[in-house]
C-alpha cells in the first residue's frame, strides 16, 4: 500500500475554497508569467460566469500520467505537489509577458 509522508500531504492538500454554485462560480488557474524552466507560479481563483462582462480564460484537457512521478509549483504562494504532465501541461499554457 501506497502511503505519503507528512511532506507530500503538506504539499498535497487542496488549496482552494468552495465555489458558490448559485452564482455558477468556477476556479480558474492564473499563471504568472515566465519563461523556459523558471518555476511554475499560480493562483487559483474563483470567478463567477455570471459576472458582465463574463470572465475571460483558457481550458486544456490533458493525462495526468504516473501519479508517482511529482513536481512543486507555487500555488498561491505555497509549494505544491502535481504531476509531472501537470507541469509540463502549465508550461505550454504559460506566457512569458502576461498571466
Amino acid at each position: 500500500m501506497y502511503s505519503k509522508d507528512k511532506k507530500e500531504q503538506e504539499l498535497s492538500k487542496p488549496p482552494y475554497q468552495a465555489i458558490d454554485s448559485t452564482n455558477q462560480q468556477i476556479r480558474v488557474l492564473e499563471i504568472a508569467p515566465g519563461v523556459e524552466d523558471a518555476v511554475i507560479r499560480c493562483t487559483l481563483k474563483r470567478v463567477s460566469l455570471l459576472d458582465d462582462p463574463p470572465p475571460s480564460f483558457e481550458t486544456i484537457s490533458y493525462c495526468w500520467g504516473d501519479a508517482e512521478i511529482r513536481a512543486i509549483i507555487e500555488l498561491n504562494g505555497e509549494d505544491f505537489s502535481v504531476t509531472a504532465n501537470c507541469v509540463a501541461a502549465l508550461k505550454r499554457m504559460r506566457y512569458a509577458d502576461r498571466p
